[in-house]
């Protein structure tokens, strides 16, 4: 498992909830790509993964499983949001 922060424009990650063991990062911003993974993936529920840049400019991709739907619809949003500035997008 990891832990993670969502810090302004940033998706910080670490290795316990102390969060005293930072592993890395990725760069929230209008490049990011934001995927939900509806079905269940090899036994993994409430999937959903990432696509963007760590903060030394390299390509990252991560895959992340979350406690509960909720919780995942909850990422996802808030992830969006950061990467429009606040601005809830609104699809029609």
């Amino acid at each position: 498992p990891r832990y993670f922060v969502l810090e302004k424009r940033k998706l910080r990650y670490y290795a316990d909830d102390s969060l005293s063991n930072y592993l890395g990062d990725l760069i929230i911003d209008d490049t990011l790509q934001l995927y939900d993974v509806p079905e269940e993936v090899e036994g993994m529920k409430h999937l959903f993964y990432l696509i963007g840049k760590n903060s030394s400019g390299h390509d990252e991709i991560m895959f992340l499983s979350a406690s509960a739907d909720r919780d995942k619809q909850d990422w996802i949003e808030a992830i969006a949001d950061s990467a429009h500035d606040g601005f809830k997008q609104i699809f029609q």
